[in-house]
Order: C-alpha cells, then sequence, then structure tokens
C-alpha cells in the first residue's frame, strides 16, 4: 500500500511530517506506512525490505523502481514540472499535496508562465536561452493545473474552466502547453512512481 492519501491520514505522520513526507516521492521512499513511522521511532530510516509491497495493483514495486532510477542517475519524478493547485484539497491536504511535488523535485507557483512572461519581457534585452528548471530546457517542462474534484465547497466547474481557459490562452500565446490533472491522479503517479500514467481530466 504506498498510496500517499493512506500514508497522510496517519497521525504519527502528522505530527513529523517535514521529515516523513520528503521519503514519499524520492527514490529512497519506504512505500508501507509503518516503515515510516519505525523510521520515525528509530530516529534514522530502517532497511525498507520488510516493508514492500510485491503483486500490487500497478504491476511493479514502486520503491524498487524509484530505486533503480536513481542509481541511473535520473531526474526525480516531478523533475521538469510545473504545478498550480487550484481551489482546495481535503485529504491530503492542499499543503501535504504541495511537500510532495516539491519533494519530487517539481515546482508549485501560484501561477503557471510567472517565469516565462518575466523571460518573454527581457528577451529584448538579452541573448541568453530561457532559464532552465530542474535540469531541463525551458521549452521541456511541462505545466499543469492540479485541482482535487470540482462541487461545491472545494472549486466550482465554472471557476475551473475559466481558470483553466485563461492559464490555456495564456500558454499558447507562449508557446506552452497546459495539463489539467486531478489530484488522485497525481497521487496514483506517485503511487506507481511512473508519470506515464498521468491522465488530463476532462473538464469540457
Amino acid at each position: 500500500m504506498y498510496v500517499c492519501a493512506g500514508v497522510c491520514n496517519i497521525e504519527e505522520m502528522e505530527k513529523d511530517k517535514d521529515k516523513a513526507l520528503p521519503f514519499i516521492t524520492t527514490a529512497d521512499f519506504t512505500p508501507y506506512f509503518l516503515g515510516i513511522i519505525a523510521s520515525m521511532n528509530a530516529g534514522y530510516w530502517v532497511d525498507e525490505t520488510g516493508y514492500q509491497i510485491h503483486n500490487n495493483e500497478y504491476g511493479t514495486n514502486a520503491p524498487q523502481k524509484s530505486r533503480a532510477s536513481k542509481l541511473k542517475g535520473d531526474p526525480p519524478l516531478f523533475a521538469g514540472c510545473e504545478m498550480q493547485l487550484s481551489g482546495q484539497f481535503g485529504n491530503p491536504t492542499r499543503d501535504e499535496i504541495e511537500l510532495m511535488i516539491r519533494a519530487g523535485g517539481g515546482r508549485v507557483v501560484p501561477q503557471l508562465f510567472l517565469r516565462d512572461m518575466r523571460f518573454a519581457k527581457s528577451i529584448a534585452a538579452t541573448t541568453l536561452p530561457p532559464p532552465s528548471e530542474n535540469g531541463n530546457d525551458n521549452n521541456t517542462v511541462r505545466h499543469l493545473i492540479v485541482f482535487d474534484q470540482a462541487g461545491e465547497g472545494v472549486i466550482s466547474s465554472r471557476k475551473l474552466k475559466t481558470e483553466v481557459k485563461a492559464m490555456r490562452e495564456l500558454g499558447q500565446s507562449l508557446g506552452k502547453r497546459v495539463e489539467v490533472v486531478q489530484r488522485k491522479i497525481l497521487l496514483e503517479c506517485i503511487a506507481a512512481y511512473d508519470m506515464d500514467r498521468l491522465v488530463e481530466a476532462d473538464i469540457a
């Protein structure tokens, strides 16, 4: 059971989230929350072998996959991703989602394309290429809007559509593409340590 929602719900993790959350989306994380608790109690990261889950629904052991990725020198799961969190979040909370994204090498911004717009304003005065993010060329950065769900008390469908439309129009003017992703899909990508599982939400 690697689902981060399950991990974030436990009281023990709430007490020390700054220590535990970065362990989730990096290539060193313990998949089962008992392993995290054991590590917290011990004061160091315990051997995760006994906490790994085999023959899981994703058909792969994500911790094993993430370690192999790190050994090959691959970037973290969210490297090259710029994400804007839209609306309110339930459980995991907005702060917890943001911690997971940052721990996985991604960037959380109040609005997409702020860096691109700043660069566009200064491009006439320089011949330098756009600034890179997480070791990636700026043109390869993935721009995502992440939302929990559209509904009363979270974010209205109308507000979400308006926000997405504005960001897509801005992105198009900059030659960029915006992906819209529901929170649970992002968590599934973390659980499988596979961003290829990311499926865009249909909010049309």
